[in-house]
């Protein structure tokens, strides 16, 4: 038999707990509504900021907001974050926004981010983290592929990079994503 540690409730505080548990939820707060074109411009200055002091959580929600607004990938300065992340010794960041973008439910696409990055990456000699980048973008989940002007540039920097063994992997990643 087992042993009861606690008295038993009775009276009121029962029936108050059972009201707790099974009342209806209160009604929510509606969402916070998204930026404006002004916030926008305002806050875009934000994410380069936000990374270089490692708040990349915050960036990323700040990029996400953003990106809730039609037009807003036009008007977001993805070159010079890409510029930005690219003097990073590490893609850590990178590779965070990346996925933040892929997980993103407008699944808006990478490039405008990817293509400078992999330019400032090849023009900075990086040759292994731009290839990397562009097996980020050539995988199954990406939202989208390469276009063929980010594979000639890619291919071209590699080559100029004397990395010929980069820019086949590049070409067969390429002549994969056709089939």
């Amino acid at each position: 038999m087992l042993t009861r540690l606690a008295p038993p409730l009775t009276g009121a505080i029962p029936h108050a707990l059972r009201g707790i548990c099974t009342a209806t939820s209160q009604p929510s707060k509606p969402p916070p509504e998204p930026l404006s074109l002004s916030e926008l411009d305002a806050k875009s200055a934000l994410l380069p900021r936000l990374l270089s002091a490692g708040h990349v959580l915050a960036a990323g929600h700040l990029l996400s907001a953003a990106l809730l607004l039609p037009g807003s990938l036009e008007r977001l300065p993805l070159p010079a974050l890409a510029a930005h992340l690219a003097l990073l010794s590490t893609l850590s960041l990178a590779f965070a926004l990346l996925t933040a973008l892929r997980h993103h439910p407008a699944r808006p696409s990478p490039l405008p981010l990817a293509s400078p990055l992999l330019d400032g990456l090849l023009s900075r000699r990086r040759a292994r983290d731009a290839a990397s980048v562009m097996r980020w973008l050539c995988r199954t989940d990406s939202p989208r592929r390469p276009d063929a002007a980010t594979y000639a540039a890619t291919v071209a920097g590699l080559c100029r990079l004397e990395d010929p063994k980069g820019a086949l992997a590049v070409l067969h990643r390429r002549v994969a994503g056709l089939t």
